[in-house]
């Protein structure tokens, strides 16, 4: 008799799928949690992805400034975004240290790469070339990170079930792509403030507001349509030759 296997759509859930996985939830995330480690393992580079020196112990660099989670933390902890989601599996608060990280430069670079734009005294005026090109830098990090992780993820999958191998190599073909991209675009902002590019980046919108806002956010976003619902930029696109255009925020 073959053994039933449980399939769930992870946004979502019914009563049903929910009882079961709060039942079964410490199982599933120890065998989450080893796929995971088995992913990260293989997706962790051997040196620094910003001066190329061989390193075993990479910064716990965090993609939002630190100083900015602390402002809103409560107990040394911020919610996730699975606060609102509410996937069983995964947890809706997380220490301050663990969230939002990844593991690419050493701890010099993070500490010298990043000093302007991690500095709160920074944010009363308006954020200078430099400051812009350090958050898309550490933006693309953090996508190269994930992409890196993303694509481990799909090959250890293809490995064990043979009948997924098509449709893992087609996302990790989409994935190669869009790592590319994220490595140029990490390498343009990396030479702008070597270079001291004046031009590098355009600030299209800046204001500062006399209340704390309770949800921190920064990322590289790519507007799929504009205004009147026409595609401005293709996500599946496979080609090498059409380029994605980013916003920073």
């Amino acid at each position: 008799m073959k053994k039933s296997v449980r399939v769930f759509n992870l946004n979502d859930f019914s009563e049903k799928d929910q009882e079961y996985l709060s039942q079964n939830k410490v199982g599933i995330r120890k065998i989450i949690s080893a796929i995971l480690r088995e992913a990260k393992q293989a997706a962790k580079p051997k040196e620094c992805y910003c001066c190329g020196k061989p390193t075993s112990g990479f910064c716990n660099s965090h993609s939002i400034p630190q100083f900015c989670l602390k402002n809103i933390g409560m107990n040394g902890e911020v919610s996730t975004l699975n606060a609102l989601v509410n996937n069983p599996l995964l947890d809706a608060d997380k220490g301050i240290n663990n969230a939002g990280t990844f593991h690419l430069i050493c701890r010099d670079c993070d500490s010298k790469l990043f000093s302007e734009y991690e500095n709160p005294d920074n944010y009363n005026k308006q954020p200078t070339q430099n400051m812009l090109a350090q958050i898309a830098m550490k933006n693309y990090l953090k996508m190269i990170s994930k992409r890196l992780l993303e694509i481990e993820l799909y090959n250890s999958m293809a490995r064990k079930k043979a009948e997924c191998f098509a449709y893992c190599y087609t996302k990790n073909k989409v994935n190669k792509i869009d790592l590319d991209e994220y490595k140029e675009g990490f390498i343009k902002a990396k030479t702008a403030i070597e270079k001291n590019d004046a031009q590098a980046y355009e600030l299209s919108y800046y204001e500062i507001l006399d209340y704390v806002v309770p949800i921190a956010f920064q990322s590289v976003i790519t507007m799929f349509f504009d205004l009147n619902g026409r595609i401005i930029n293709n996500k599946y696109e496979e080609s090498k030759d059409v380029k994605l255009q980013d916003l920073h925020i």
